[in-house]
């Protein structure tokens, strides 16, 4: 049981880490494409 709680509590901390990620390189292109614009 201990070792599935571990393995679950990694996978949504790996899944979290993605969206985060990915959200934080989406903000960045769209502030690129903001600045370019300009």
């Amino acid at each position: 049981m201990g070792a599935c709680t571990l393995i679950c509590c990694r996978h949504v901390l790996v899944m979290l880490l993605r969206m985060y990620w990915s959200t934080y390189s989406y903000w960045k292109l769209i502030k690129l494409r903001i600045r370019s614009l300009q």
